[in-house]
């Protein structure tokens, strides 16, 4: 059973995707961690314009 999420953003999938594929082709596969490709995508959220705000901050589902 999965859990339904709040709505994204088709753009903040988009820029989401870049980051993945950005960290894919720069990061070294053997010492690479899930870590260092959330901090690239939480960078290319943040320098896209997107506030990265804990769920506690704006309520249910992330509405602000």
């Amino acid at each position: 059973m999965t859990t339904a999420l709040p709505a994204i953003p088709a753009a903040a999938v988009a820029v989401i995707a870049a980051a993945l594929e950005d960290h894919r082709l720069t990061a070294d596969p053997v010492t690479d961690t899930p870590h260092a490709a959330a901090e690239d995508i939480a960078l290319y959220l943040a320098s896209s314009g997107y506030a990265l705000v804990p769920a506690s901050e704006t309520g249910a589902g992330g509405a602000r």
